[in-house]
């Protein structure tokens, strides 16, 4: 897109006050079967409903700089908690880029299917501050 002029901004918000976790939202109870999952998620969007840290007027004026912006971002992360959740995942996965590097740089030219060598415990991105980091080998 960036050759034709046109400019692409993805938007990553956190927790902002508005109804979106109250009343616009109805979180059924759910099966006890998944009260470890997702029930576990839906108790912390009841707990989280008017303590989310961001102000979504200043989430608009934000947003509004970045459309004014001659270079503007390909990503914007929104909120404090959005910021050390972005912060943590990239973090993890950089942690995890270079655990690897050896690998990557120059793959092993012996590779056995039988006998694999020993590699770095990958880990999941989508929850990287609650993860681990990866250890080199």
């Amino acid at each position: 897109m960036k050759p034709l002029g046109v400019h692409v901004t993805i938007v990553e918000p956190g927790g902002f006050r508005t109804d979106f976790a109250a009343s616009s939202t109805r979180i059924a109870e759910g099966s006890p079967a998944y009260a470890e999952t997702v029930g576990q998620v839906a108790a912390m969007q009841r707990a989280y409903d008017g303590k989310q840290p961001g102000d979504p007027e200043r989430a608009a004026r934000a947003m509004m700089t970045v459309v004014l912006a001659k270079a503007p971002p390909l990503r914007l992360v929104l909120g404090s908690d959005a910021y050390a959740r972005a912060e943590a995942g990239d973090e993890a996965r950089l942690a995890e880029l270079r655990a690897w590097r050896e690998l990557t740089s120059r793959p092993p030219s012996n590779l056995d299917a039988r006998s694999p060598p020993q590699m770095p415990r990958s880990h999941d991105h989508r929850n990287a501050a609650a993860m681990p980091r990866t250890a080199p080998p």
